[in-house]
């Protein structure tokens, strides 16, 4: 019989007896529950405000009509639950909040399958419950990964203020497993599918958990402004603060040097920066010296920026001079450190400053480029070369550290500006007034303290935020509108080419067929076809009666076929009838064309002949010169000309290629247009017609165009993808500039 192991701990003992707080860390722990309070329901409610949004943009890509009908049914059922959701959840993290300090670490109750499961075992799990926990279990994961520093502090900390009990993640009460497994369990009770579920738990990890970092760096500094180990080794680093939270008037955290996510190792943080130097240095030689200059402080030189921030608020011209934007740079500091030092003799600068001016320089230089940005935000953006070179110089991690505060504020500048059209609006609300009000702060206010960018930045992000749902719903109105207009256009020609089928087996037919069918019937079946659809009853019966009528009015020249007719008519006229009442067709109108169609049935009845009009077949049919039916057309299904048709052999193939593989949000900068220049995000394009629409940062639709014009203004330099859209303009900078310095590395060359 195996030993048992009856030896317990005494740590194991300690981690059950009940925690006992004093007066301060009470008010610590209630601090911090403060925070959980305000911050979750604010997370919360973001995710609810975007939910509709998501589900309805399942169902329109449903591809049946029982999906899209899941997806709609979800929608209504979520909001009436929304507020029972967010108490639940709000309420289940705040009892674990207080049971973990009144009782201690617990472990967590987990609905993730046991490992050790069999294949029997595992059959036994229902699917959609195993896909759920999945879900939930890859959530956990990656944030527990996600945010490792910032829960190492956290665990640390609480492990402070429990005298020194261990403190995990998975017991931790805000850690990732207690956050998305109580969600899990506020979604027990809500009756909708796992699709839905799966939608849901998807946009808890966008609105939420993508977002708790911010709440783990606002414990974290509460933490160690309060007294609970203030110099611990793992700082947290800045996490992105959701805009749910920043709208609530809560001061943005401020940043610290600690790496975030995509950034360099801690211990790395200046490679960037040194393998810029050394590419410099093979670059450009030794830079010539004067052998008696002495080199300039730090401090002296920092002194000498300031001052032409002041003075100069230095706006680089936007094109480019032979000796490059190096040279503007240069010359304005040469000049005032001259003149700061009158008498003195030359003074140079030290390397890693002189090199900083170069990177920067050459950084700004890249911005001026940039076909990226229009050139009024080129010369806006560009004013910030002296504030930012004063960041370079007193932090090297600027040029590794992705979320360095200058570096982000810079970062969304410019994304801003990628999209904006110059439409003349200097006003103070809109685009260029709010960049402009953040360049005139940061040359008026900074001097060495990066969190006048964090602020900046955060303010400025509110703004893009509240733009940025405004133009949604407007661009969703943009799209709605255009799917319904071709939803219609689609309908008309089906109603065409049914009526158009029907007329192709008969040379002749009286006028007053072709008047009831092109001016009443056609209206009769759209209508049908686009409330009940093409396989509905109404539909059927609408098509039969077209048929029965087109009958009706033909020679009948037997006995039981006059019979037959003499049956059918009252049926006919009475559904014939009740169609055009459904359209309101004008009674009067209605009057006179059965007066006439009732000649045309006497007639049959006394076996004579009609009175017709021939159908002459040219491409459409033409009745006594009018286009008929006049939804009929060898173009597109909204009637304009198919121009693909017209300019295929002109348009070149890997032109057609890129077009029909551009993406729903690829910016495109159109040049010389009907509305001038203007630079516009492609929003929504139809499989069925061929149309492509576009709208402006505000999701205004500004042009609308077929893919072969599209093509035709890629071919002919009217339109250009804008490409790397997405990409931060300081990512894109510093690899064009590792790439020019590569490529020059002859001593004496030109700067890149």
């Amino acid at each position: 019989m195996p030993m048992q192991d009856n030896i317990v701990p005494f740590d194991s003992v300690a981690n059950h007896r009940k925690p006992s707080y004093d007066t301060e860390k009470r008010r610590v722990i209630g601090a911090c529950r403060d925070t959980v309070v305000r911050t979750l329901p604010q997370l919360m409610n973001a995710l609810f405000d975007k939910l509709d949004d998501a589900l309805y943009e399942f169902a329109d890509k449903a591809d049946n009509n029982a999906l899209q009908s899941l997806y709609f049914e979800a929608m209504r059922e979520m909001r009436k639950v929304r507020g029972g959701i967010g108490s639940g959840y709000r309420k289940r993290i705040l009892r674990q909040f207080d049971e973990f300090w009144m009782k201690g670490p617990q472990p967590l109750e987990t609905a993730v399958p046991d490992k050790d499961l069999s294949e029997d075992d595992f059959s036994l799990i229902d699917d959609d419950e195993m896909e759920e926990t999945l879900a939930i279990t890859n959530m956990v994961t990656k944030s527990e990964s996600r945010y490792q520093r910032e829960l190492h502090a956290l665990n640390e900390r609480f492990s402070c203020l429990l005298g020194g009990r261990e403190v995990t993640c998975e017991a931790n009460p805000l850690g990732p497993a207690s956050l998305c497994r109580g969600f899990q369990e506020a979604m027990h009770g809500v009756d909708v599918d796992i699709p839905v579920r799966l939608v849901v738990y998807k946009l808890f990890d966008r609105q939420v958990m993508d977002y708790i970092g911010g709440m783990y760096d606002e414990l974290n500094a509460q933490l160690a402004k309060m007294g609970v180990l203030p110099k611990l080794a793992f700082k947290r680093r800045y996490n992105p603060v959701a805009p749910s939270v920043r709208s609530s008037g809560e001061p943005a955290v401020d940043p610290v040097s600690e790496p975030g996510e995509g950034d360099a190792p801690q211990a790395g943080q200046a490679e960037v920066f040194a393998a810029l130097q050394h590419l410099l240095d093979t670059r450009r030689g030794h830079r010539a010296r004067a052998q008696d200059a002495a080199v300039l402080e730090t401090g002296d030189l920092l002194a000498v920026l300031s001052t032409l921030q002041q003075t100069h608020g230095v706006q680089m011209r936007s094109g480019r001079a032979e000796s490059g934007v190096e040279a503007d740079l240069r010359t304005l500091l040469s000049e005032e450190v001259s003149a700061a030092t009158a008498g003195s003799g030359g003074q140079a600068f030290g390397q890693a400053d002189d090199d900083t001016i170069d990177v920067i320089s050459m950084l700004f230089e890249f911005i001026l480029e940039d076909g990226h940005l229009p050139d009024a935000m080129k010369a806006l953006i560009s004013r910030l070369q002296i504030p930012i070179l004063k960041v370079a110089i007193l932090d090297k991690t600027f040029f590794s550290k992705k979320l360095h505060p200058a570096r982000r504020l810079l970062n969304s500048l410019a994304q801003a500006a990628m999209g904006w059209t110059d439409d003349g609006d200097r006003s103070e609300n809109g685009l260029y007034g709010q960049v402009e009000h953040i360049v005139r702060r940061v040359l008026n206010e900074f001097d060495d303290d990066p969190g006048l960018f964090e602020e900046l930045n955060s303010a400025f992000s509110a703004y893009l935020d509240q733009e940025r749902r405004g133009a949604e719903v407007a661009e969703e109105r943009t799209n709605q509108v255009t799917r319904g207009r071709e939803q219609l256009n689609a309908a008309k020609q089906v109603v065409a080419e049914e009526i158009a089928r029907r007329l192709e087996a008969r040379s002749a037919v009286p006028k007053v067929v072709l008047s009831i069918l092109n001016e009443g019937w056609k209206d009769v079946l759209l209508l049908i076809y686009l409330r009940q659809g093409p396989d509905s009853d109404a539909w059927m019966r609408a098509v039969e009666l077209m048929e029965k009528l087109l009958w009706s009015v033909e020679p009948k020249r037997a006995h039981d076929e006059r019979q037959a007719l003499l049956r059918t008519i009252p049926e006919l006229l009475k559904g014939l009838r009740e169609g055009l009442d459904s359209i309101s067709f004008d009674h009067h109108k209605t009057a006179r064309l059965f007066k006439e169609l009732q000649a045309c049935h006497i007639a049959c009845l006394r076996g004579g002949e009609v009175e017709t009009t021939k159908l002459v077949e040219t491409g459409h049919s033409f009745i006594d010169g009018v286009l008929f039916p006049e939804y009929v057309s060898r173009g597109t299904a909204d009637g304009r000309p198919s121009l693909s048709e017209v300019q295929e052999r002109h348009i070149n193939q890997r032109l057609r290629r890129i077009v029909d593989g551009l993406a729903i949000g690829t910016w495109i900068d159109f040049k010389n247009g009907p509305q001038g220049n203007m630079r516009a995000k492609l929003s929504w394009r139809s499989d069925k017609s061929d149309i492509f629409v576009f709208v402006n940062r505000k999701g205004v639709k500004v042009v609308e165009m077929h893919s072969a014009e599209l093509a035709d203004a890629f071919l002919h330099g009217r339109a250009e993808i804008i490409r790397d859209a997405d990409v931060p303009i300081m990512d894109r900078a510093l690899a064009a500039m590792m790439k020019s310095l590569k490529g020059h590395g002859v001593a004496g060359s030109s700067p890149a």
